[in-house]
């Protein structure tokens, strides 16, 4: 920990502007903070007056990402997005310097609430900051990257493939017939014929943030073209925390009245539908991701999600007939291990 911290000292001073520089009295303390098992890397920068995070990319695609965040961020802050500022970046070096928001994270705070009221309300706030980055116009935005990327059939197949190898094959030993493999394309097909909006990609309770009284989003460079329930479905249907039945028929309510109803076409039937094929393409995914983690990168923190999540996709699969076949495949295989 020592030498690392040496290492990312140094580092900061090859920030862009020289950050630091400016205070030549002051010797920041490092110190480095959870993450994500992605590549990047977050330390905890304190001087006596104040805390910032720096960001480190150690993939070779650094350069390109630590640009990505930074695009992304201004776009959103245009918006009254709530994310974190930026202080300075150094794209070659793939570091960024950004507010520091604390360490409590929405699942953390979940932990609190002592009532319905009380999450229902934080869920209607955070929803509303979602409905924000749904209605950012794609034509405004061109140029930029997030609105060449599509969660279209290839994609979310990719994503269903990436869950068949790293928990059905590599993890359970086992693998899944042609049939769920039909039935996934012809659910991919039914989410990628839809109108799409700019989605977060990862809008869970991981990636929220508390902070004085408000809630910032997070790991957000991810951005793309999506269904609107990608999203819906990331928050509602997360892995990670289960909202009651009650707050979550409130919930969807509230985002189909507040936005489906005045910038989509669906009906409330159609709405719904979607919304249960996602939570099954998306929790699918998810699973996946556990399964990797645990896997390549040796973190089995994920695992215990894995329950939950199939358990969830076994009752909404149960709510359509042309989905037995792949509910047959997908729990033979599961149940039976």
């Amino acid at each position: 920990m020592h030498s690392e911290s040496i290492d990312i000292s140094k580092l900061i001073n090859d920030l862009s502007n020289s950050f630091f520089l400016k205070f030549p009295d002051t010797i920041p303390k490092i110190e480095k903070v959870g993450g994500d098992a992605s590549t990047r890397r977050y330390y905890r920068v304190k001087t006596e007056e104040n805390s910032y995070i720096l960001c480190k990319d150690e993939s070779l695609s650094g350069p390109k990402n630590n640009d990505l965040f930074c695009k992304t961020q201004k776009i959103l802050k245009s918006y009254n997005i709530p994310v974190p500022e930026l202080y300075d970046a150094n794209l070659s070096s793939s570091m960024i310097l950004e507010q520091d928001l604390g360490d409590e994270t929405l699942l953390k705070r979940l932990s609190s609430f002592h009532n319905n009221k009380d999450e229902f309300e934080a869920y209607k706030l955070i929803l509303n900051i979602m409905i924000k980055i749904h209605t950012i116009d794609p034509k405004e935005h061109s140029k930029e990257n997030f609105t060449k990327l599509l969660f279209d059939q290839d994609k979310l197949m990719e994503e269903v493939n990436f869950t068949i190898k790293y928990f059905y094959e590599d993890f359970l030993g086992n693998s899944l017939g042609r049939g769920a493999l039909r039935a996934f394309k012809d659910l991919s097909i039914s989410l990628s014929q839809e109108k799409m909006v700019p989605t977060h990609r990862d809008f869970h309770s991981r990636n929220i943030m508390c902070f004085q009284g408000g809630f910032y989003i997070i790991d957000f460079q991810d951005i793309r073209m999506g269904l609107p329930q990608y999203d819906l479905v990331s928050l509602l249907e997360d892995c990670y925390y289960k909202i009651g039945e009650e707050n979550l028929e409130k919930l969807k309510n509230y985002y189909y009245k507040n936005y489906i109803q005045i910038y989509s076409n669906q009906t409330r039937g159609k709405f719904e539908k979607l919304y249960d094929f996602m939570t099954i393409q998306r929790t699918f995914k998810a699973i996946g991701s556990f399964s990797y983690l645990f896997l390549v990168k040796k973190d089995p923190r994920y695992l215990k999600h894995i329950g939950f999540g199939m358990e969830k996709i076994r009752h909404k699969v149960n709510k359509y007939s042309e989905l037995y076949k792949l509910k047959e495949e997908l729990f033979k295989s599961y149940y039976e291990n």
